[in-house]
């Protein structure tokens, strides 16, 4: 190592140092305030997309929800989100008139809206996560956390009422959808990718700052400070400080970042080699492990119906999940499994049945997921979550293996 980058790698250790410092600050500041107290976190429902966010969500922009706000929070709703759709320097459109026009048409919202049986062929049907619906325009927010997309999902949504839908893709960062899901779609034309960490923080905040009811708005932030922590921010005066040490070193900064994204791989493949060394040690031992860059397939050659196997997947920004894969996602393999295995709750054309890989607490495991990573690093809890996994999916496999062979 020559003596550049040996003095790289010091104020690398420095940076890394200076961060663990903040963050303790932060630990001790969420500790001393009581906002560590948090009823979403102590109750486990963290990331639960419909019971704990759509919920929240849709009863904050409800006019007639229990906040007995009236449309105070659907309008600075509207507010944050018509400016990502109508500009100001559009001919034509004025975005304060949209959004008035918008409130005074005394819109309902709707969670889970069912929208008929789904159709792929016609592209139609579902159940929409938050619909706020007016005489003019229907708002459709589809909300993800930790959940798959579905086939052809806002292609479907937009068919509803074609010409009248505003569709919001929303997620932790503002990703755009994955083709299969948007279909023929376009980012920021047909739908608008909005997140948690900017657009639902800024909204919540000013939720707090607008409500005159001191119970509401207790409420409201604890759901802001969990939307806060599953976005990683901090106090601002520790993230000012954060943001002004990494700024005085950003070379350094810049390979810390870099470098990031694959101590988060090499993670993830060394557990996932762990992993399925002690599998294949507890399944049936005709079936042939079949390994790519991101799943694993445990195939039986000699099964009736090739396209049908095990899978685990470990597709990038999504939690693990395993189960029965259909490759080529025919709707009659879906039905013949569906026939064998009564009630399948997770189920979609490439998997008609699947499980997430959870963790120790039950929660999802995500190696996008920096506080999992954290937790899989403590060398007390890798084994157990390495022996936990493995009996989870061993068993999964044990319990449907036959069911399999039949069809």
């Amino acid at each position: 190592m020559n003596k550049s980058s040996n003095k790289m790698f010091e104020v690398e250790k420095i940076l890394i140092f200076k961060t663990k410092t903040i963050l303790e600050k932060q630990k001790k500041y969420l500790k001393d305030s009581g906002e560590d107290f948090n009823i979403f976190s102590i109750t486990k429902i963290e990331r639960y997309e419909n019971n704990t966010h759509s919920a929240m969500i849709t009863e904050l922009l409800n006019p007639k929800g229990s906040h007995h706000q009236g449309v105070v929070f659907l309008e600075e709703f509207i507010k944050v989100i018509f400016p990502i759709v109508y500009h100001s320097n559009d001919e034509n459109c004025e975005v304060e008139k949209k959004i008035t026009e918008f409130i005074n048409a005394k819109p309902i919202v709707f969670q889970e809206k069912s929208i008929g049986i789904i159709d792929l062929d016609e592209s139609t049907g579902g159940r929409i996560d938050i619909l706020i619906q007016s005489d003019k325009i229907n708002i459709i927010i589809e909300n993800k956390i930790d959940a798959r997309d579905q086939l052809l999902q806002l292609e479907r949504y937009n068919n509803y009422k074609p010409n009248s839908c505003l569709i919001f893709y929303l997620n932790l960062w503002g990703n755009e959808a994955p083709n299969h899901s948007a279909g023929k779609l376009l980012a920021n034309q047909d739908y608008y990718p909005i997140s948690y960490h900017y657009h639902i923080i800024e909204w919540l905040e000013k939720c707090v700052e607008k409500c005159d009811n001191e119970y509401v708005k207790i409420n409201i932030r604890q759901y802001l400070n969990l939307v806060k922590k599953i976005t990683n921010q901090l106090k601002d005066e520790f993230m000012d400080e954060l943001e002004r040490m990494l700024i005085s070193n950003l070379l350094e900064a810049e390979q810390v970042a870099n470098t990031f994204p694959v101590v988060k791989k090499r993670i993830r493949e060394e557990f996932r080699k762990k992993f399925e060394t002690a599998l294949s040690k507890r399944i049936p031992k005709e079936l042939e492990f079949n390994i790519d860059s991101k799943n694993t397939y445990l195939e039986l050659p000699n099964f009736k119906n090739e396209q049908l196997c095990f899978a685990i997947m470990y597709n990038e920004g999504e939690p693990v999940h395993y189960g029965i894969y259909n490759h080529t996602a025919n709707i009659e393999n879906v039905k013949m499994v569906q026939g064998f295995i009564k009630g399948t709750v997770n189920t979609t054309n490439h998997f008609p049945i699947w499980e997430y890989l959870k963790e120790l607490n039950g929660e999802k495991i995500d190696f996008n997921d920096v506080a999992f990573l954290s937790n899989l690093m403590d060398a007390d809890n890798y084994e157990k979550i390495l022996n936990k996994t493995v009996n989870e999916v061993s068993e999964f496999i044990q319990k449907y293996f036959q069911i399999l062979r039949q069809i």
